[in-house]
Order: C-alpha cells, then sequence, then structure tokens
C-alpha cells in the first residue's frame, strides 16, 4: 500500500466526500419524535445522513504509537416507520511516531434497527437491531481488523421535560475470526520482553474478541442548543484487554427534522486506554 509523505491525499477525500454527502442528500424534512427532534440521540428509525470527523492519539507499544483522523461518511435510510438500514464508510489517516503514514478505507459498518415501541409523542422510545463491521481495511497498516464483528443492540431515549433528555445504549460485541482466538492474542506480545505490539483489532477501533458496550446519558436543551454528558463502559467477556470507562462531553445546535451540528471530547477515565484523547466534529442531516 502506497504510504504518503503528507496529509494533502487526506484534505482532498475529505472535500470530495463531503461533496458528494452534500450532492446526493435529499433535503425534502419532516417532523419526528419529540426525542430525536432535539437532535441529541437517534434512536428511532429515521433517515438521516452525516459526516464525522474524529481524531485522537494512541498507544498501543512502541510499534504502535500515534495519532489518527477518520472522516466517516454515513447514511441511516428508514424504510419504514419500523425499520431503517446504515452504513458507515470510514476513511482514516495514521500517523505513526516512528515517521510511517498511511491512509485509506477503513472497515466499513452495515446494521439494521427496528422500533420496538415508542409511547405517546415519542416521549419514550425503544429500538432494537443488529450491526456488523467487515474488514475492508488493510490489517497491516493498522487501518481494519482483519475479522467480521457481529454486534446487536437496544437503545432507549426520553424526554421527561423540553429542556432534559436521557438516552442509554447496550450492544455486544463479537469477533468472528478465521484462526484461534488465543493464538491471536499471544502475537500481540513480544515472546521475549512481553511487550505490547499491537492492539486487538485496529489501532483505530481496538477491542477485545468479545465484550459488551453500554453507554448511559443526559442533556439539557435551550432551544436549538444543547450540552450532553454521558459514559461508555466496556466489559470485556473474553481477550487480554481490560475493562475501560471514557467520559463524553458534547455540544451541539439541531433544527428539528433538518440538521444537527455537534462537537465534542472524549477522555478515559479508568481502565485501558483505549486511546490517549479523541476529539469529533460532526454534521447530520434529516431529510
Amino acid at each position: 500500500m502506497t504510504r504518503p509523505n503528507t496529509p494533502k491525499t487526506l484534505a482532498l477525500l475529505v472535500a470530495a466526500l463531503t461533496l458528494l454527502t452534500v450532492l446526493t442528500v435529499p433535503r425534502a424534512a419532516h417532523a419526528h419524535h419529540v426525542v430525536s427532534e432535539s437532535g441529541i440521540a437517534f434512536v428511532e428509525p429515521m433517515s438521516v445522513a452525516e459526516v464525522e470527523l474524529r481524531a485522537a492519539s494512541f498507544d498501543f507499544g512502541r510499534y504502535f504509537r500515534g495519532d489518527y483522523q477518520i472522516l466517516t461518511a454515513a447514511l441511516e435510510w428508514a424504510a419504514t416507520d419500523r425499520f431503517s438500514a446504515t452504513a458507515r464508510v470510514p476513511v482514516a489517516y495514521i500517523q505513526y511516531d516512528d515517521g510511517r503514514q498511511v491512509i485509506g478505507l477503513s472497515d466499513v459498518e452495515l446494521s439494521a434497527k427496528f422500533s420496538l415501541y415508542e409511547s405517546d409523542h415519542g416521549g419514550l422510545l425503544v429500538s432494537a437491531g443488529a450491526g456488523t463491521a467487515l474488514p475492508t481495511g488493510v490489517e497491516e497498516d493498522g487501518l481494519g481488523a482483519g475479522h467480521v464483528e457481529f454486534s446487536p443492540f437496544v437503545a432507549v431515549s426520553t424526554q421527561p421535560a423540553d429542556w432534559l433528555v436521557f438516552y442509554a445504549l447496550g450492544a455486544g460485541r463479537f469477533s468472528v475470526f478465521d484462526g484461534d482466538d488465543a493464538a491471536d492474542d499471544e502475537e500481540m506480545v513480544d515472546p521475549t520482553t512481553g511487550e505490547q505490539l499491537g492492539p486487538h483489532g485496529s489501532v483505530l477501533s481496538p477491542h477485545s474478541p468479545q465484550e459488551a458496550f453500554t453507554r448511559l446519558g443526559g442533556a439539557l436543551v435551550w432551544g436549538p442548543a444543547y450540552a450532553s454528558v454521558g459514559v461508555d463502559h466496556v466489559f470485556v467477556l473474553d481477550g487480554a484487554m481490560d475493562d475501560t470507562t471514557v467520559l463524553r462531553n458534547e455540544l451541539g445546535w439541531a433544527r428539528a427534522g433538518e440538521y444537527r451540528l455537534a462537537a465534542g471530547v472524549d477522555l478515559p477515565v479508568a481502565g485501558a486506554d483505549r486511546y490517549g484523547w479523541q476529539g469529533r466534529v460532526s454534521v447530520a442531516w434529516m431529510f
């Protein structure tokens, strides 16, 4: 794989993907339930296009230490009021501390979501679904995990007052391997020094072969503006990595049924650090 000496190629890809998204997204808007109208938690099936840029640092031993930026174009399409399908296509630029630079497609994600329950006026929403990550990224460059992942999930949101939103997400993450899981974990450690040689999965999305993920959060809403705080926790069920807890902070501006602008910072606060820090900005169009 060709490794660029400058991030110029990434800038061109960012511009191309952003332009493609703007040109292909229908702009006709319609009303949604009260929770998703706040623009904070897209729980029920809906049609929305989103472009997100994330940046983070990582440290998984001397051979896998550096920074990355990921541009993701995502499209969720609601075929009915109770079902939607989503595709997420990420392109990443990784700068390793040893001078290596790589750019390319990361692992593409596909998912489906079903509405299980919605109260009157959408005050309480419950959805469930499942997703998969495909090994489209080059594993040797750190762009991909090299295996398929399966992730069932349940999402809940409620808005007890116009100015207050609560949301929760629970998911499983299960890796499907061609080989032996234990052997894969052993390859991550230098047999002589015991030093970690890299993460299970990619540097962009380190994980254990089997784990459970939870997210709890709340937000204060002032008209179109909101401020959100949440906590992510990963429970490792099988694998060499430890549990981890991350504090999420986000500020946003949203117009009901039209668009959402958001910026946030994620900080590991307990357990194993899967990144040193992470910043993100996104824009979403609802149609």
